[in-house]
């Protein structure tokens, strides 16, 4: 598990072992407070797999990153997922 604060947003990266085909999935959970509450968004990925923990951190804390600036600019909505971003 990895963790990141960046722009007051905490992120979370705690890839999922998957023992079928023996890779790491990428879970991102990004929390912040916004008008004295306290709000959380999960970010599951599907089709990108990695051999190591490591790598899946890192793509989830850099997942993470991209959905707060894509939040911060109105292009995404705090239930929408990053995947839905153009990663490019």
């Amino acid at each position: 598990m990895a963790s990141s604060l960046y722009k007051t947003y905490l992120i979370v990266s705690a890839p999922d072992y998957n023992r079928e085909i023996f890779e790491w999935n990428p879970w991102v959970y990004v929390s912040w407070r916004d008008d004295g509450r306290q709000h959380l968004h999960q970010i599951r990925f599907t089709l990108e797999k990695f051999k190591t923990t490591e790598e899946a951190e890192k793509f989830g804390i850099n997942a993470g990153k991209m959905w707060v600036d894509g939040r911060l600019r109105g292009l995404v909505s705090t239930y929408q997922s990053v995947s839905l971003l153009n990663f490019g």
